[in-house]
C-alpha cells in the first residue's frame, strides 16, 4: 500500500522551516554587514545579542520545520529537500569564506555549528527518500 503525501499537513511545517531560514538569513546577514563595514552601524553593535538569538532560534526552527515537512512528503519531495539541506550549508560556508576569509572569529563561524546538523539532516532525508516506497 502506497502512502500519498499529505500536503495540507505539511504547510505549517514548511512555514516553520521558512521562518527559520529567514531568521538565519537575518542574523548572518547582520553579522556580515557588521564585518564588512567594520562596525560602522551602531544598530548591529547595539543589538548583537538579538541577531545572535535570531541565528539560534532560526537554526532550531529550520531543523524542526524540515523534519516535520519531510514527514508529510513523498519520495521525490524528501529527496529534493535532502539535497538542498545537504548542499545549502556548504554553499553558505563557501560564501562566508569569500566574505570573511578563514577567520575563526569572522562572520560565519557561528554557522559552523549549524552546518553539521543541517548536513546530517540532509543525509537522513536522502536515506528516508531512498527507503520510502515509490509514489
Amino acid at each position: 500500500m502506497h502512502c500519498m503525501p499529505d500536503f495540507g499537513k505539511a504547510i505549517p511545517w514548511r512555514a516553520i522551516a521558512n521562518c527559520g531560514i529567514g531568521l538565519l538569513t537575518i542574523g548572518l546577514g547582520a553579522f556580515s554587514v557588521d564585518f564588512v563595514s567594520r562596525g560602522r552601524f551602531e544598530l548591529i553593535d547595539d543589538h548583537y545579542q538579538l541577531f545572535l538569538t535570531a541565528i539560534s532560534i532560526g537554526l532550531l526552527a529550520t531543523l524542526l520545520g524540515l523534519i516535520g515537512w519531510a514527514k508529510h512528503l513523498g519520495k521525490q519531495g524528501r529527496a529534493r529537500i535532502g539535497v538542498i539541506t545537504f548542499c545549502a550549508p556548504i554553499a553558505v560556508c563557501l560564501l562566508g569564506g569569500l566574505i570573511g576569509g578563514t577567520n575563526v572569529h569572522g562572520t560565519f563561524y557561528l554557522f559552523l555549528f549549524a552546518m553539521t546538523p543541517l548536513s546530517l539532516l540532509g543525509l537522513v532525508l536522502l536515506f528516508m527518500a531512498a527507503a520510502s516506497p515509490r509514489n
